[in-house]
């Protein structure tokens, strides 16, 4: 799937469980509530059970969109690499961190058009939480957004911690930034603040808003969090309709 696919919003919940099994179980119980996918996240610093549990993933469910964010390897050239040389081609992956150096936004470009990981779509934080570069200031994080939209396939940005919603000011002057790049939140989206975000973003990342426990999908708040995307779609769809 490429990014020009994204016509309407999508919503991928993050599923943090290390076991097979239980990840499985997760994905599942996303996908049946109508969730347009998943990203794959590890906690335990090891590449390789991740590649694992995403190999799993696929086995039992082929034509799920699938993602993953190898939290030991935050920088998108090291997960390319690593892509690379394990051969795996996931359909996107997230980064934490962008670095906006010149000479970095170099490499990214010339490694466009020759790495078949390249494909994978690149969510790459910006004005991310956890990263030395986050901020709650719009005109900071628009400029920041016009810096890195020509290399990157989605502008992931959160609030300032796990849970917490990103400023919708920011998130809207960001949004106006934007000529190649979409647009994605991965923090603090709840059933009732979804609504304001739909009209911005072009993916939304959910976890703890779905959860019972860390890792443990919780199938009442999933419910809750897909019926009011699905509302807000389309409040949104008929605000964006022209009148006669």
């Amino acid at each position: 799937m490429g990014a020009t696919e994204f016509e309407v919003p999508k919503l991928y919940p993050v599923i943090h469980n290390e076991g097979v099994s239980r990840t499985l179980s997760a994905v599942e119980s996303v996908l049946e509530a109508g969730a347009d996918g998943v990203f794959l996240i590890n906690h335990a610093n090891n590449a390789a059970s991740l590649i694992n549990r995403y190999e799993a993933v696929l086995r039992r469910f082929p034509d799920a969109f699938v993602g993953l964010n190898f939290l030991s390897m935050r920088d998108p050239l090291d997960v390319y690499f690593y892509l690379n040389t394990s051969g795996t081609v996931p359909d996107a992956v997230w980064t934490d961190r962008f670095s906006l150096e010149p000479a970095y936004m170099d490499q990214m470009k010339a490694l466009t058009p020759q790495a078949d990981a390249r494909r994978a779509l690149l969510f790459a934080g910006v004005s991310h939480k956890g990263t030395t570069t986050y901020t709650s200031d719009p005109i900071q994080s628009e400029l920041m957004t016009r810096i890195a939209d020509p290399y990157i396939d989605f502008v992931t940005t959160t609030g300032p911690r796990t849970g917490e919603a990103a400023p919708l000011d920011k998130v809207v002057a960001m949004r106006g930034a934007l000529n190649h790049a979409k647009l994605a939140i991965a923090s603090g989206v709840t059933p009732q603040n979804i609504g304001d975000y739909v009209p911005y973003t072009d993916a939304i990342l959910v976890a703890s808003s779905i959860e019972a426990t860390f890792g443990e999908i919780d199938p009442e708040r999933l419910s809750c969090l897909m019926a009011a995307f699905r509302v807000s779609i389309e409040v949104d769809r008929e605000t964006r309709q022209p009148t006669s």
